[in-house]
């Protein structure tokens, strides 16, 4: 059945498509009347960026053909609506040869001819071959499209079961050119923007960019032609596959993103290390460079980890929507650093954006009115039709939107006050070199804040549990902004101790948050639940990478305390607005039974001995790192910044899937493997050679984080009306296993001059504590839960 343009729109949409048209065309004109320096990055950019979206869905389109995948018949004319965009992408990307001399350097042939490396590559980076290399990439496409869409318009009219084999037949030639045209292509059209660069992996990047973000549009365009009543037959089951896609793809994205990273890193060639010296270190640009990790894999990862949230349009549809923004961020941190460009978009890139994004939709709406929505001589349509998955229903599994509202406050609550927790550790080797401080004092500075915050999480997490983790939280919160602006103000050693011990109040908050968080689940759910909660450990890489930054950016150490208390005090009214506690109906103890619960149960203290070790080890290196790279390593503070950035990230990542593997396999056994792997793990960080060393800090973080999100699946169980009474209890001693280490590294360096010995101790205490584990969980194979609510 066809269909008119307008009936899957309405009138008014259909007005603000043309009126983004006109937006478009009117930025063109301004920029080229106005000759803006940003107008052809942005022609590229976003050329680029709808091409890859046509592009994906016809990736996923072919990968359907040729895989004989039967469960996505039902939304087989999405992405062949989608591809219907590609003929004006390819004329619009044509234009950019108007553009080639503000692009591309190597057009230049007076400034090629003083680079010995450009000279070399002219002989493939020259203008007439360039261009018809375009030419033929961008015509092949088209041409592939074209036929696939024709085949899929004669299946409809004949019903032929030979069109279903050309087209798969059709679909494999596509992906075997597509993968050497696009190559070309991203090599072209992006890299050679700064031509001197090179990376082995880079086409292997663009292109999990682009298919993320094809599965992403796809998603999308599902789900509103769902809530229109268009596509009815589309289930949950379809679209958990879809969300599956997503969130493997984001992961692989995010895999290829740290890969370059690190063999650029590590082969450490200027040409090659050029390109991240001018996203990290020129102004702007770096905040824009960790927010690309954060909305193209983080957020995506945490909220589409469960099985249910994968089977949610609003979930999922936030998710895609978080994806495609992130993905014109990559590419807009891509091009536009590469011409020396800064960071803020102005009328001109907006302009374009909503031009391109109007044509996008027009086209895409074009074709999706030339067939009927579903394909009815597709053999494979009655499988996808009955699609329907055999796994046990999971009705428990189901979070209200309340409980996600409570999960996101409090994660987001946990993340500030980490950061501000962490600031005195962040800043520790400036205050070093402006005090003259011996590694004994800067020792101290690290771990006073440690000090407080560790010892005040048992008697917050009785408030918590006795007044309601709202209002302790949200108090604590706002109360945050005082010793970050006391600390401000410091003009001494002795005043940055004063102040850096009231800074231990924010790391109270463990305690408080998880009372709060896990009255919102049931047990079978809180591994997970306060996994993600965990994951506000992030707060404490973005006082690692966020405060040095300020620093060098506005030139003023107290710039970041004004900047992360602001944050606490502002966010402590939202929590306090927002937030609601869960009606769990228990009548509140008196303080001196909560201290009766710690007295009468000792395995309260066994799981202490635990967060003591992965917690207290997460937090010591965290806190610690920037000043061991530096004295080992010799990097500078912004250098050694990102590189505990990227320990921090790896820990809180972890922690979801720790407390996911400790809700399905118990989290006795999940510690099993994760004390064994400290222990091996830690020796590397004895080593003098940067390589072990990062691969055994990388691996702690991985073990340190999933260790976490075990513990406190174990917690709950064994506690599920003493959460945060036992939270306090347990989460004071992971503070105390964050004070304690760096004084030790302290004395030990001091003593040794070297920091091998305190590693080798911490590789013993886990191995200790694998034997604890064994003997009192896994040899006694409790049913911690059972045991638990029978008493």
């Amino acid at each position: 059945m066809m269909m008119p343009n307008n009936s899957f729109i309405a009138e008014r949409e259909r007005k603000i498509l043309t009126i983004g048209l006109g937006v478009g065309a009117t930025g063109l004109l301004i920029g080229i009347l106005a000759n803006s320096s940003r107008l052809w990055a942005g022609v590229l950019l976003n050329v680029f960026y709808f091409l890859t979206l046509a592009l994906g869905a016809m990736v996923f389109l072919s990968i359907y053909h040729v895989s004989n995948a039967g469960w996505s018949a039902v939304i087989r004319r999405i992405p062949e609506a989608l591809m219907n965009y590609l003929p004006f992408g390819a004329i619009a990307m044509l234009t950019i040869f108007f553009g080639r001399h503000t692009l591309y350097e190597w057009t230049h042939l007076s400034r090629a001819g003083a680079s010995a490396g450009l000279q070399m590559k002219l002989a493939f980076l020259n203008t007439p071959f360039f261009f018809a290399r375009m030419f033929v990439a961008l015509a092949l496409w088209v041409f592939f499209a074209w036929f696939m869409v024709r085949e899929s318009r004669q299946q409809d009219e004949d019903g032929a079961p030979e069109h279903a084999t050309r087209s798969k037949k059709l679909s494999a030639i596509f992906l075997a050119v597509f993968a050497v045209t696009f190559s070309l292509a991203s090599f072209d059209w992006l890299m050679s923007l700064e031509p001197e660069f090179y990376s082995t992996i880079y086409a292997f990047y663009c292109f999990s960019g682009l298919f993320l973000s094809g599965v992403a549009a796809i998603t999308i365009v599902a789900i509103l032609l769902r809530r229109r009543g268009w596509l009815p037959q589309l289930n949950e089951d379809h679209l958990h596959n879809l969300g599956k896609l997503v969130f493997a793809f984001s992961t692989f994205w995010a895999y290829l993103w740290l890969s370059q990273y690190l063999l650029i890193y590590y082969a450490n060639i200027p040409e090659e290390t050029v390109y991240y010296l001018r996203r990290t270190q020129t102004g702007g640009w770096k905040f824009l460079f960790l927010l690309n990790l954060f909305l193209n894999w983080l957020l995506p990862f945490a909220l589409l980890i469960s099985r249910r949230a994968k089977r949610s349009e609003s979930l999922l549809l936030w998710a895609c929507a978080i994806v495609l923004i992130g993905h014109w961020v990559d590419l807009y941190v891509m091009i536009f650093p590469a011409l020396g460009l800064s960071a803020l978009p102005n009328y001109v890139d907006l302009a374009l954006v909503i031009g391109f994004a109007a044509l996008f939709v027009w086209a895409f709406l074009d074709g999706l009115k030339k067939a009927a929505m579903l394909p009815k001589h597709d053999p494979y349509l009655s499988e996808s039709l009955a699609l329907h998955s055999y796994e046990t229903p999971e009705e428990h599994l189901v979070w209200d939107a309340q409980a996600y509202r409570a999960l996101a406050l409090s994660t987001i609550g946990f993340a500030v006050t980490f950061a501000v927790w962490g600031l005195m550790g962040s800043l520790a080797p400036r205050f070093r070199e402006m005090y003259n401080l011996t590694p004994w004092q800067t020792s101290m500075l690290i771990a006073v804040p440690v000090l407080l915050g560790s010892l005040g999480r048992l008697p917050l997490g009785i408030l918590a549990d006795k007044f309601g983790g709202r209002k302790v939280f949200g108090l604590l919160l706002c109360f945050c902004l005082l010793p970050a602006i006391g600390a401000s103000f410091s003009n001494s050693y002795t005043s940055l101790i004063a102040w850096g011990f009231l800074l231990g109040f924010a790391g109270m908050s463990f305690s408080v948050g998880v009372s709060f968080t896990s009255k919102w689940f049931p047990a079978h759910q809180q591994g997970i639940a306060l996994g993600v909660y965990g994951m506000g450990n992030i707060g404490q890489s973005i006082a690692v990478f966020g405060a040095p930054a300020l620093v060098a950016a506005t030139g003023n150490w107290r710039v970041p305390f004004w900047v992360f208390g602001a944050a606490a005090g502002l966010f402590g009214v939202v929590f306090l607005m927002f937030a609601r506690n869960a009606s769990v109906k228990t009548q509140p103890k008196k303080i001196g039974e909560y201290f009766a619960i710690l007295k009468r149960e000792p395995i309260a203290w066994v799981l202490s001995l635990f967060y003591f070790l992965t917690f207290g080890g997460f937090v010591a290196l965290s806190i610690y790192l920037p000043t061991l790279l530096k004295d080992i390593f010799a990097l500078t503070l912004t250098d050694a910044g990102a590189r505990v950035a990227g320990f921090v990230i790896v820990a809180t990542a972890m922690r979801p899937f720790g407390g996911g593997l400790a809700d399905r396999y118990g989290g006795a056994l999940v510690l099993f493997f994760v004390l064994a792997g400290i222990a091996i793990l830690a020796l590397g960080l004895t080593s003098s050679n940067i390589i072990i060393f990062t691969a055994g800090a990388l691996g702690c973080a991985a073990m340190l984080g999933a260790g976490n999100g075990a513990v406190f699946k174990l917690v709950p169980q064994y506690f599920p009306k003493e959460t945060g009474t036992i939270t306090g209890l347990v989460g004071a001693a992971g503070g105390l296993g964050g004070f304690f280490p760096p004084l030790v590294l302290g004395v030990i360096r001091g003593q040794t001059g070297s920091y091998t010995l305190g590693f080798v101790f911490l590789s013993g205490f886990a191995l200790m504590c694998f034997t604890v584990n064994y003997f009192i969980f896994l040899r006694r194979k409790d049913q911690p839960y059972e045991a638990a609510t029978a008493r």
